[in-house]
């Protein structure tokens, strides 16, 4: 039965060394640059869409698209 140990060897000696110290090849890796996270609200990712935009209503004649166009444009809110 072999016994495999994972712990990284010291470059001057035979013992292990501890878990917490880095490898050789670990300590010439730069450190990685801060990033700056900022917090978008719903709105301002939908205006960031690439998406086109409008409304497309299906259906057979006499199921209210007409209708809702209608109820749509008289809204207050209406573009």
């Amino acid at each position: 039965m072999h016994h495999h140990d994972a712990s990284p060897k010291t470059a001057d000696s035979d013992q292990a060394a501890p878990w917490w110290t880095y490898a050789d090849k670990e300590s010439s890796i730069p450190p990685a640059p801060r990033a700056l996270i900022r917090v978008s609200s719903l709105a301002e990712e939908l205006e960031l869409l690439d998406t086109p935009k409008g409304l497309l209503l299906t259906g057979p004649p006499g199921s209210g698209k007409g209708f809702l166009t209608d109820l749509w444009y008289s809204s207050p809110d209406a573009v």
